[in-house]
């Protein structure tokens, strides 16, 4: 049994690390930061591979040694790969940081914490090593990014029962967090293994076993996109947007739906992206009692909110009772406005090729007292509530112009989606 404690042993002996609740929330603050950096949410809020740029890098690996004060990685490499464990041409297993999420999963498990922190420190370090594990398969097989109609036929084609079209985990981001939640749940054949970091084998195992299964699960949709590709199967309904007789209207509703809706909503997780001045301008134009500072002020505390609601994990809540429902979630309330919009517009048969013509017909419905439809008093209901809870204004009028401007603004986000 010597050799099944090699690993544990020479680690004890060097790095046994005191783990504190103050490494736990510098580690929830790194995933956090890492999920909302550059275009990452668009990346991860999707079933789509490859469309939008997403990297785990040197400083991401590096951030998280600062955190637990390892400062000498390379004194960690040398200590953990003299046991005779480690065959370094594995390159997986042996690598450093894959090898030192491991060990700290390992002493989070066997730490004073609660339950509580145990349970979050697990969850965002086998997030972080399946984001790295993610990005490098991605990068490696779209080096030029993935055509996104023939990506969406893709998805669109895979079995019912593969993970990313499963309503639970219709996401890489969700996906990923219920893969990484299953790595340490009690019933996983890793548990024991985390909690005694023996034998040397299995801790290894751990490693190469999360990398095969992501890949395997990536595989798939790599192959038949290629497959796709080279048979040019562009078909006329992943085409967003089609020349008709020179009108250009909207093909498959879901697919631009779904498209118009997951752009806007990532953006709003970006501030810079969500403060589009141009669109602003716009705005305060069609409502002379609005003021660009007002409005300015009231999409920077949406765009708040919905960072903050992205780490609850509650962006898409909705609260449903027997007279109404209210669109608390910042993804649900900016879906249930884009959807029901231009189904409005395509039932009262409006030009879809006139953006000035949609805008028009949404300030002429949620601006109505007289409301039949209970989609659109919902929304008017939920809008109105985000306003009052901001206080920016107590003046109705400013108030009624803030919710058909803040309507108004998610739809010129949308055509941009287009």
């Amino acid at each position: 049994m010597a050799n099944d404690s090699t690993l544990k042993k020479l680690l004890k002996a060097k790095w046994n690390i005191p783990i504190t609740p103050k490494h736990i929330k510098e580690l929830e603050y790194m995933v956090k930061i890492y999920e909302l950096r550059d275009r990452h949410p668009e990346a991860l809020n999707t079933p789509l591979l490859g469309v939008v740029d997403m990297f785990f890098l040197a400083r991401d690996q590096q951030r998280l040694h600062e955190i637990f004060e390892v400062y000498n990685i390379d004194e960690f490499t040398r200590t953990f790969q003299s046991s005779p464990a480690i065959d370094t041409t594995h390159k997986v297993a042996s690598d450093p940081y894959n090898f030192f999420t491991i060990w700290l999963a390992h002493l989070i498990a066997n730490s004073k914490l609660s339950n509580k922190q145990k349970e979050s420190g697990l969850f965002n370090l086998f997030k972080l090593l399946h984001y790295k594990f993610f990005t490098s398969v991605v990068n490696h097989n779209f080096p030029y990014k993935a055509d996104v109609n023939v990506m969406n036929l893709t998805i669109d084609e895979l079995p019912a029962k593969f993970i990313i079209k499963k309503g639970s985990t219709s996401t890489w981001k969700l996906a990923i967090e219920q893969r990484a939640r299953d790595v340490y749940a009690r019933d996983s054949v890793h548990y024991k293994v985390i909690q005694s970091f023996v034998p040397d084998k299995k801790i290894l195992y751990i490693i190469s076993d999360i990398s095969s299964r992501l890949r395997m699960r990536l595989r798939l949709i790599i192959q038949n996109y290629y497959k796709n590709k080279a048979e040019s199967k562009k078909l006329q309904e992943y085409q967003i947007v089609k020349d008709v007789d020179g009108e250009k209207i909207i093909q498959n509703t879901i697919a631009s739906y779904d498209k118009m809706c997951t752009g806007v909503a990532s953006e709003a997780l970006i501030i810079h992206k969500f403060i589009n001045f141009k669109h602003i301008e716009i705005v305060c134009q069609l409502h002379a009692v609005l003021s660009p500072d007002i409005f300015r002020t009231f999409l920077n505390g949406f765009s708040g909110l919905a960072s903050y609601q992205y780490g609850k994990h509650q962006i898409d809540e909705v609260i449903t009772s027997k007279k109404a429902t209210r669109y608390t979630g910042y993804r649900a309330l900016i879906t249930a406005i884009i959807q029901t919009t231009y189904r409005i517009c395509i039932r009262d048969k409006v030009r879809m090729d006139k953006p000035i013509m949609i805008l028009s017909r949404a300030r002429d419905v949620f601006k109505s007292s007289r409301v039949t439809d209970p989609t659109i008093r919902d929304i008017k209901d939920s809008v109105d509530s985000l306003i009052n809870d901001q206080n920016i204004t107590n003046k109705d009028p400013i108030k009624v112009a803030l919710r058909i401007g803040f309507i108004t603004y998610i739809l010129l986000l949308s055509f941009e989606q287009l």
